[in-house]
C-alpha cells in the first residue's frame, strides 16, 4: 500500500534486478565425504543513481544550499575544509558554467552480515553494498544518514565467483553517464544541467584492495600497499613516505601487464579505471577510522596499559576499572564508554574494543591515568605523539603548515613505537606515512571516513531483521530503502532543517514569568536576542539537529580567543527554539586557562557570566564534555579533551 502510494506520487524508484550469470560449484552433502556439483545463479540489485539524484536536487532548496556552500568555500583561500578546494578536484573538474554545474561524487563499498553473525548460518547471507554521497554538502548535513544513498546490492560470494567487471558493469555505466551526460533539474522554470564526477573510492583496507585489484593479505603479501611499492621489510620500520616508491599510472600499467602479484601486489586491473577521469592510483583513499581507531590506537593503548599496569606497576587493573567506572564521560560520550579490562588482561594479546570505544578511551586516557604517570616519562610520549597525529589527521580543515607538522608527528610516533615495543610496525602504521600527502591532495580525510557510511548499514540490517525470508533479500532491502527515500522526499526532509525538540518548559504564563525574572539577574557577555522572549519561542532541555543531540549540561566550542588563541567554551544552561526553527543556547561561560600537555586537554574554570549563541554560530557543531580528572578533589577546575581540533 505504501509502495503504491509513493509510486503514484512519483517518488518511488523501483530497484532493477539483473543476472550476472551461472557458475558450478562443489558442495558437501549430508553424507560423510560425499560431494555434489550444483549450479549457482548470481544476481545483483541496481538502483539508478541518475533518478535518485534528479529527485534529490529537484527538492526546493537543495541545490541552492550546495551552491551557497560552494561559494563560501571559494571565498576561503587560506584553509582547505572540503574536497572541492583540493588539488585533486581542481585537476579533475572538466565542465564550465556554460555547459552546467559539476559536482563531485564518492563511492563506498563494504560487506555486511544481514543474518545473525554468531549463528550457524553466519556468512551465508553476507551482502556486498555500494553507497554514494556528494562531498560538497555542508558537513553537519552530510553527517546525516539521509545523505547516504544506496546504489548497489549483491551477495558477497558473487565477488568471489564472478568477474568484478561483470558484477559492477551497470554501476560503471551509470558513473560514466553522470559524468558525460549528467541530469537535468527544473527549478523556477529554468532547466539546470548537473554533472557528477566520480572522484573518490572509499572503504576499509580490505575493500579498497579488493576493488582496486591489489593483494588482500596484509600480513603475508610482499607488496600489499595500494599507494606505494614498499616491500614487507621496508614497511615494518617505515616512518616517512618515500616519493620514489609511490605507485604511478606507468608502473601500475606495467604491473597489470606483468600479471605477477608477488612482484608488485597487483592481481588485476581496477574495474573502476574505465570510469571517465578516474584511476585507482590517483583517486584511491585511506580510511582514518579503521587505520587509527581499529588499528594504530588499539596497538598503542594495549602497550601503554600493559606497561603501566604490569611493567612500571603504576596502578592495577582494579584501579583502572574503578576510575573508568566513576569518571564522568558526559552524555555525549557515554554511549561509547569502553568496557572494563578483564582480570586476566596480562594474558590478553589485544584490546577488545570497537572503533568508537577506542576513540573514547584515547580521548580520555590522559584524564583517567595522567596524574599517575611521572613527569618526563618517555613511554607517555607515545600517547602524546598519537594524540598529535589524531588532532591533525581528523581535523575538518587544514592549512599548508599542517601537512609538514603531521609528517613530523607520524615520523616521531612510528620510530617511538618500534623503539619502545621492540616490534615491527603493523600495516596500518604504514598507512600513516601517506596521510600528509593525501590530505594535501584530497583535503581533510575525515570527510571520507567510512564511519558515517557504516552507520548506513543500520537501516539495511533493520530491514533484514524485520523479514523472515532470505529469498531475494537484496531486492527486499532495496525496496524498503527506496520507500524510505520516497517518504523523505514527500516530507521535504532534504530542504529543511531536521530537528527534534523536548517538551516546552515555558508551558504556562507563570513558568515564563518566573524564568525571565530570574534571567534578568544574570550578567551577559553577549546581547540577549529579543526573539527568545516571544511566547512562540519554546524553551527545552534537549534538541536534536541533523542527527546531533544537544542537552543541558553539555559543553560547546563557541569560538577562538583572538588574544590567547585558546578555544572559548560554554556550558549549556537552557535551549531555545524559535518559531522559525532556529536553535539558540543559553550558556554559562568558561575561562580557558591553559592547555595541559600531559592530559592533552584544555584547563578551564567556570565564571559567573552568561552568553547566548545560536547553533549556526558555533565554531564546532559537536557537543563536548567538561570533566575533572579521575580521583582529583579540586572541583573548581574542569578539563575539555578534544579528540581533534576544529
Amino acid at each position: 500500500m505504501v509502495k503504491k502510494t509513493l509510486q503514484e506520487q512519483g517518488v518511488f524508484i523501483p530497484p532493477v534486478v539483473k543476472d550476472i550469470g551461472r557458475i558450478t560449484i562443489t558442495k558437501r552433502t549430508k553424507v560423510k565425504d560425499k560431494f555434489r556439483r550444483i549450479s549457482v545463479k548470481g544476481t545483483y540489485v541496481f538502483i539508478p543513481m541518475r533518478k535518485v539524484l534528479t529527485l534529490l536536487f529537484q527538492q526546493e532548496g537543495v541545490l541552492e544550499g550546495v551552491m551557497k556552500y560552494l561559494q563560501k568555500l571559494d571565498n576561503d583561500d587560506n584553509v582547505i575544509s572540503n574536497f572541492v578546494q583540493s588539488q585533486c578536484w581542481i585537476n579533475t573538474r572538466t565542465s564550465d558554467e556554460e555547459t552546467g554545474i559539476t559536482l563531485p561524487l564518492e563511492i563506498f563499498n563494504d560487506d555486511l552480515e544481514v543474518g545473525n553473525p554468531l549463528g550457524s548460518h553466519a556468512g551465508k547471507n553476507k551482502v556486498n553494498a555500494t553507497y554514494f554521497s556528494i562531498p560538497c554538502f555542508v558537513r553537519e548535513v552530510k553527517s546525516s544518514l539521509n545523505y547516504v544513498f544506496l546504489a548497489y546490492l549483491t551477495h558477497s560470494f558473487n565477488l568471489k565467483y564472478f568477474n568484478l567487471k561483470t558484477v559492477f558493469k551497470d554501476l560503471i555505466a551509470e558513473l560514466n553517464y553522470l559524468a558525460e551526460t549528467g541530469i537535468t533539474v527544473t527549478l523556477e522554470n529554468h532547466n539546470i544541467r548537473i554533472f557528477f564526477q566520480f572522484c573518490a573510492l572509499c572503504g576499509d583496507n580490505l575493500g579498497l584492495n579488493t576493488l582496486g585489484g591489489f593483494c588482500q593479505s596484509f600480513s603475508k603479501s610482499e607488496f600489499c600497499c595500494r599507494i606505494c611499492l614498499a616491500n614487507r621489510n621496508t614497511r615494518r620500520t617505515m616512518s616517512k613516505e618515500d616519493p620514489t616508491l609511490l605507485r604511478t599510472k606507468e608502473n601500475y600499467r606495467a604491473g597489470v601487464n606483468l600479471q605477477d602479484p608477488t612482484k608488485n601486489g597487483i592481481k588485476e586491473e581496477c574495474v573502476f579505471n574505465s570510469v571517465k577521469n578516474f584511476h585507482i592510483v590517483d583517486n584511491c583513499l585511506v580510511d582514518v577510522f579503521h587505520d587509527i581507531f581499529e588499528g594504530v590506537a588499539q596497538y598503542d593503548l594495549y602497550f601503554l596499559l600493559q606497561y603501566y599496569i604490569f611493567t612500571a606497576e603504576r596502578f592495577s587493573v582494579a584501579t583502572f576499572n574503578h576510575r573508568l567506572e566513576v569518571f564522568d564521560f558526559g552524555s555525549s560520550d557515554i554511549p561509547n564508554k569502553p568496557p572494563p579490562l578483564p582480570l586476566d588482561f596480562k594474558k590478553k594479546k589485544k584490546l577488545r574494543l570497537s572503533g568508537c570505544e577506542t576513540a573514547c578511551l584515547l580521548k580520555f586516557l590522559g584524564l583517567l591515568i595522567g596524574e599517575l604517570v611521572p613527569p618526563d616519562d618517555n613511554v607517555w610520549e607515545l600517547y602524546l605523539a598519537l594524540r598529535r597525529i589524531v588532532d591533525l589527521a581528523l581535523s575538518p580543515s587544514f592549512s599548508t603548515k599542517s601537512y609538514e607538522l603531521l609528517a613530523l608527528y607520524v615520523q616521531e610516533h612510528n620510530r617511538l613505537y618500534v623503539h619502545l615495543t621492540k616490534k615491527a610496525l603493523p600495516f596500518k602504521f604504514h598507512n600513516l606515512v601517506h596521510y600528509p600527502r593525501l590530505i594535501a591532495k584530497f583535503g581533510p580525510l575525515i570527510h571520507f571516513s567510512v564511519e558515517g557510511y557504516e552507520r548506513g548499514h543500520g537501516p539495511v540490517k533493520c530491514v533484514s531483521n524485520s523479514v523472515t525470508s532470505r529469498k531475494n533479500i537484496c531486492l527486499t532491502i532495496a525496496n524498503k530503502v527506496m520507500m524510505k527515500f520516497g517518504r523523505n522526499l514527500l516530507k521535504n526532509e532534504y530542504a529543511k532543517k531536521r530537528f527534534l525538540a523536548g517538551p516546552n518548559r515555558n508551558r504556562t504564563r507563570k513558568d515564563y514569568d518566573t524564568f525571565f525574572a530570574e534571567l534578568d539577574k544574570y550578567i551577559f557577555t553577549t546581547s540577549f536576542p529579543e526573539i527568545l522572549r516571544e511566547r512562540s519561542t519554546i524553551r527545552t532541555n534537549w534538541v536534536q539537529l541533523h542527527g546531533t543531540k544537544y542537552c543541558i549540561g553539555m559543553t560547546l566550542y563557541l569560538a577562538i580567543d583572538e588574544e590567547t588563541s585558546f578555544p572559548i567554551f560554554g556550558l549549556i544552561q537552557n535551549i531555545f527554539v524559535s518559531a522559525a526553527g532556529k536553535v539558540y543556547f543559553l550558556l554559562k561561560n568558561f575561562q580557558t586557562l591553559a592547555f595541559s600537555e600531559k592530559f592533552y586537554s584544555f584547563r578551564l574554570i567556570i565564571v559567573d557570566s552568561y552568553s547566548v549563541c545560536s547553533q549556526d554560530e558555533l565554531h564546532d557543531f559537536r557537543p563536548h564534555n567538561a570533566a575533572a580528572p579521575a580521583m582529583l578533589p579540586d572541583s573548581n577546575l574542569y578539563y575539555v579533551s578534544l579528540l581533534f581540533n576544529s
